[in-house]
């Protein structure tokens, strides 16, 4: 059974029943300085060199259709619009596997009942609710809806997911937004009369490095006054995953031990206020970290961070182009996998690393700045 789509590539050239504007500026990438330690990930070598970026957009759709728990966005001709799904893969293609399976039942088949009647700008997506995703995808999306405010007279709502975790409540007011502006997604189906819906800023993978500085400044920007009693963070970070049921360094406590003359200091990030992970972030210049999202808030720092990527055999290329991104460095680190009791799946194993070569790491990253 076919399923029609409308990419990313059609939406922005305007060929359909939509109005699209372009915005900002095309722009190229290149992979940042690289340092690996241990067996390089296979996936490495094919990361492309260097790669361009077409400008964004904000697309206003009439007479859409929203469906499913993450709003899926139907053309006024049934037709899919991948940039309500999620970013494109690594390789250009449209995000498909992003797409459950009764996705094509429900487009068939729904009728809804519900109408919205005022302008909404859609910010839910498969992925929007995973913290990396959304600090990456969604947040930088508020750009070309801000755009669309000030070209025209409405004031769009912003459609969130219901039950929003308190990172993205707590991201949404640092970007200045509150309750006020907000409509939560709890429909199986509805029309919307105008869809307003901003481009992902991320292109087969790499985030774009203009909307990168846009949403650091808007996060430094909003934060407020540091309080009396507001800890001093240190510039050297070692990301936690305390006591998760998976994906932990099992030899964390001897690598704080060994990094900790170095300058170095612990956060269990997953237990902030999303405005101290910024206030953190901000003022970081080496940030240490198992593959996940943890790392994706290298981008709140301007300090051109070294980023050292642990993984425990599963690699993906998500950090090494958001190190290009925002001018860091980039270094990843082979550790050895042990499975996680808690959890079946691979991708969550706890991993032991070898201390001494992060420490020549980053000696020999500072020897080489040195110079």
């Amino acid at each position: 059974m076919y399923l029609p789509i409308v990419t990313r590539e059609r939406l922005r050239d305007g060929r359909g029943p939509w109005r699209t504007e372009p915005f900002g500026a095309e722009d190229a990438i290149a992979q940042p300085p690289l340092s690996v330690v241990g067996e390089e990930p296979a996936e490495l070598a094919r990361v492309p060199r260097t790669f361009s970026l077409r400008k964004p957009f904000v697309s206003v759709i009439p007479d859409a259709t929203l469906i499913g728990p993450s709003a899926f966005a139907l053309d006024s001709q049934g037709r899919v619009l991948m940039d309500s799904v999620g970013p494109d893969f690594d390789d250009g293609t449209p995000g498909f596997f992003a797409l459950p399976m009764d996705v094509l039942v429900k487009r068939l088949t729904a009728r809804p009942q519900i109408v919205i009647e005022e302008p909404v700008c859609s910010l839910v997506t498969t992925f929007s609710w995973i913290y990396g995703h959304w600090l990456i995808e969604g947040l930088p999306r508020l750009e070309g809806y801000e755009l669309y405010r000030q070209r025209s007279a409405d004031k769009p709502l912003l459609m969130i997911n219901e039950h929003p975790q308190s990172w993205k409540m707590q991201s949404l007011e640092l970007m200045g937004y509150g309750p006020a502006d907000l409509m939560l997604w709890a429909h199986p189906a509805a029309r919307v009369k105008t869809l307003i819906l901003p481009s992902i800023r991320r292109q087969s993978g790499w985030p774009e490095p203009r909307a990168c500085a846009w949403l650091r400044e808007r996060l430094i920007g909003g934060l407020p006054p540091p309080a009396p009693s507001s800890p001093r963070y240190a510039s050297r970070v070692l990301v936690s995953r305390g006591n998760a049921p998976g994906r932990r360094i099992l030899n964390e406590d001897a690598l704080m031990e060994t990094l900790a003359p170095l300058g170095f200091a612990r956060y269990q990030t997953d237990s902030m206020h999303f405005a101290e992970e910024v206030r953190l972030f901000s003022g970081a210049e080496i940030i240490i970290a198992l593959h996940g999202s943890g790392l994706m808030n290298a981008v709140m720092s301007p300090n051109r961070p070294l980023v050292i990527d642990l993984f425990d055999g599963f690699w993906s290329s998500d950090f090494i182009k958001l190190a290009a991104a925002i001018g860091a460095r980039y270094a990843c680190v082979r550790g050895q996998p042990v499975r996680a009791k808690a959890h079946g799946r691979w991708v969550d194993n706890d991993c032991l690393v070898d201390v001494d070569a992060i420490v020549r790491l980053i000696q020999a990253t500072e020897a080489e700045r040195g110079r």
